[in-house]
């Protein structure tokens, strides 16, 4: 059954055609985050009895440098311990190539707080995995800045501070890894 309000559109952008091609939801439940290809992130509030969505106040969410600091967004991982989130980037900071920007999400509020762009987790597909200790990214929507977007790319949470750092042996090798026609990339609970 259609919950009310149903179908919900994101923000207008300017310029650019509006859409994700990714989406996930908090550990909590109360949160629907879409990586934008235009607005940076949309997050809705999800009413916990009947389901409908409302635009979390400041929505959409840009990286601190503004409008031009990042291409399109286009994958997004939700942190299971629900503290962060990573979102793949096509493109960041003018360097060519792609990079994933990690987010703290407020779990009150909604509101994600920008921590920091890891121009080496440049994949196309994000996964964590359910330990929240680990993220995976598979492809390459474009090549690294160093040529490495092959396979699947593996990186370690810092825990304390959301960053990526590089899991020793990583990229592993990947059949098609760099096809950006790529549908999916699951890790099992």
């Amino acid at each position: 059954t259609p919950i009310p309000g149903s179908p919900y559109m994101e923000p207008s952008a300017t310029g650019c055609a509006n859409g994700a091609s990714d989406m996930a939801v908090d550990a909590s439940g109360n949160f629907l985050l879409l990586p934008s290809f235009c607005e940076g992130i949309v997050i809705y509030r999800i009413d916990r009895t009947g389901g409908a969505l409302s635009l979390v106040t400041g929505s959409p969410f840009l990286p601190t440098g503004g409008p031009g600091s990042f291409g399109a967004y286009i994958s997004i991982a939700m942190d299971p311990q629900g503290v962060y989130f990573w979102i793949t980037d096509d493109t960041t900071s003018g360097l060519p190539g792609a990079a994933t920007d990690t987010w703290k999400l407020d779990p009150n509020s909604g509101v994600p707080t920008f921590v920091e762009t890891n121009n080496g987790a440049c994949g196309l597909l994000v996964r964590s995995d359910p330990s929240g200790n680990f993220v995976y990214e598979s492809g390459g929507f474009e090549p690294c800045p160093d040529n490495t977007a092959q396979g699947i790319l593996g990186f370690n949470v810092n825990r304390g501070t959301g960053a990526l750092g590089n899991i020793s042996g990583s990229p592993w090798p990947a059949p098609n890894s760099l096809s950006s026609d790529q549908s999916g990339l699951a890790i099992t609970p």
